[in-house]
């Protein structure tokens, strides 16, 4: 097994191979009976959010080599069409709303916070933020996630670093960054009241991808050969077709 990837990657961008990953997806599929489809994103930090319809739901039927959207956040209202969110470290916040008539997911590290990643998806759902639930999935806690100068800069740039989201580090010059602390924040300005989550450890604890603790692991241990990236989790959300409609392929 490669230490790096593990078995059950989920991430064509890793340096994996890619039909392994394509069969670790299909295996996530096949434990879900309701689920018809898996929305994967390519993601890059951004603040792109993508609707997943019913015609999409039909393209992804065939698996690629190359994940269909170029994008940080997805939404749907299609009953049976899972959305995914992957990590190794950054926060995954995934939502749904009182009527259960959409879902939506957000891939929101420091970068995609800073650049307004969750503004952007809950500014382009059909429904209020008042309606709608987050839950926040593994990130890296604040004890594991040393930042620079140049981060706590960013995000008081931003306006998302009151207290409580940054500390002072054990070493000049560097901070703890509490993430799913800045996300909740940031949602609660946004008028989202029900956030729950946020309490797992992504570097602390071994169930969990973890890039930055790969990336120690990698510094200590003198690894020649060892791969740039680790694998990635994945949070997954839809909506039950029992309780919107039937599935639409």
């Amino acid at each position: 097994m490669n230490r790096s990837f593990g078995e059950q990657n989920l991430a064509l961008h890793v340096g994996d191979e890619p039909d392994r990953v394509l069969a670790n997806r299909r295996q996530l599929l096949e434990t879900l009976p309701e689920v018809c489809s898996i929305t994967w994103l390519n993601q890059v930090h951004g603040t792109t959010c993508a609707q997943i319809t019913a015609a999409t739901v039909g393209d992804l039927a065939v698996q690629s080599h190359q994940d269909a959207f170029c994008a940080d956040a997805a939404w749907t209202t299609q009953p049976g069409a899972a959305l995914a969110v992957m990590s190794a470290d950054c926060l995954p916040v995934l939502f749904s709303d009182r009527d259960a008539s959409l879902v939506a997911v957000a891939h929101a590290g420091w970068r995609g916070l800073c650049a307004g990643v969750l503004p952007a998806l809950l500014h382009q759902l059909p429904v209020a933020a008042t309606e709608l639930s987050a839950f926040i999935g593994p990130a890296i806690s604040s004890a594991c996630y040393e930042v620079g100068e140049e981060v706590v800069d960013a995000l008081n740039t931003s306006g998302i670093a009151p207290g409580g989201v940054v500390q002072k580090g054990q070493r000049p010059g560097k901070y703890q960054l509490d993430l799913a602390q800045a996300a909740t924040q940031q949602m609660r300005d946004l008028g989202v009241a029900e956030i729950v989550g946020g309490h797992w450890c992504t570097a602390s604890q071994r169930c969990f991808y973890s890039h930055r603790r790969y990336r120690q692991w990698v510094q200590t241990s003198a690894a020649v050969d060892a791969p740039e990236h680790t694998g990635r989790q994945a949070c997954v959300v839809w909506l039950p077709p029992s309780v919107v409609g039937v599935c639409p392929v």
